[in-house]
Parts: C-alpha cells; structure tokens; sequence
C-alpha cells in the first residue's frame, strides 16, 4: 500500500484527547477511514439489493445466497 502524508487541523482539545489515548494517530485516523469506507460500501449495496427488489427483477435462490454471503462478510470486516 502506497501511503501519502496529508495535514488535517484539529481543535487543540482533540488532539490532546487522541493524543492521551492511542500511541499512533496516523493508525488510528486510518483504521478510522477504513470503517467509515466500509460502511459506506455496505450501505450502497444494501440500496442497490432494494433497487433490484424494487425492480422486481427476482432473485434465484443462488444469487440471494450469494447476496447474503457478501453482505454478512462486509459487516464482519
């Protein structure tokens, strides 16, 4: 993974709150992004299952399985 370096400007009291509470904040502010991404994922496939459900397109039984599948491993992430 490439990494990149960024400045983000803070109220003084959050950074000394982060800075009394994780060892790295670079980590910490990734791990962060990394969730809110994957939820953000989710959501947008949750709506695109609505969509084909509200379409009525149907779903086979293979394909809802799979559906389930992806979708309870991407909340486990």
């Amino acid at each position: 993974m490439t990494r990149a370096k960024i400045s983000i400007f803070l109220p003084e009291e959050l950074v000394n709150y982060l800075d009394q509470k994780v060892e790295n904040k670079s980590i910490f502010i990734a791990s962060i992004l990394q969730q809110w991404r994957q939820q953000q994922e989710a959501e947008e496939l949750a709506q695109a299952f609505l969509a084909v459900d509200e379409l009525e397109l149907g779903w086979t039984d293979e394909w809802q399985t799979a559906a389930i599948i992806n979708s309870e491993a991407l909340w486990l992430k």
